[in-house]
């Protein structure tokens, strides 16, 4: 996975490997949660690139593989908005203010992975213009789970 400030004269040490994120999302013990904010989902993985790449697939293959709860910035053939004014694209903005307390379920201090989902996918809609829609990939008969707890909420 190509990171912004990649070299590709350095790709070891300035790029993802998919399989060793693969390898190192598998060994964590208990719930796990990725969340992959792909500029241009096209050119996503090195060996299997290929013009118009289904980032739908590696959010599959990776959520079976491994068991996470996947969050993707955008859809299948969608790029990822980014804005100077933002300072991050809109999923990571999201993202961000979702877990500083936006994404709270009303009434209570905390956030789970479906209240944050519901968060980051209006926030991202509103962001973008509906240009951009992101998904989330959950474990089957896996009950929603609190993920943070915001205190004096």
């Amino acid at each position: 996975m190509l990171p912004v400030g990649a070299d590709e004269k350095r790709l070891r040490s300035t790029c993802l490997d998919y399989k060793e994120l693969m390898q190192a999302v598998d060994s964590i013990k208990g719930k796990v949660l990725v969340f992959i904010d792909a500029c241009h989902s096209g050119n996503i993985m090195g060996s299997e690139r290929r013009d118009g790449f289904d980032i739908n697939a590696l959010v599959n293959k990776l959520a079976s593989t491994s068991g996470a709860f996947i969050f993707s910035s955008c859809m299948s053939r969608e790029s990822s908005f980014e804005n100077s004014t933002w300072k991050h694209g809109a999923f990571t903005l999201a993202l961000m203010e979702g877990l500083n307390g936006k994404a709270l379920i009303s009434g209570k201090n905390k956030i789970t992975v479906k209240s944050l989902d519901l968060y980051i996918s209006e926030r991202v809609l509103e962001l973008t213009k509906y240009r951009q829609h992101t998904t989330l990939v959950e474990m089957p008969n896996v009950p929603d789970f609190t993920i943070a707890v915001i205190e004096g909420k």
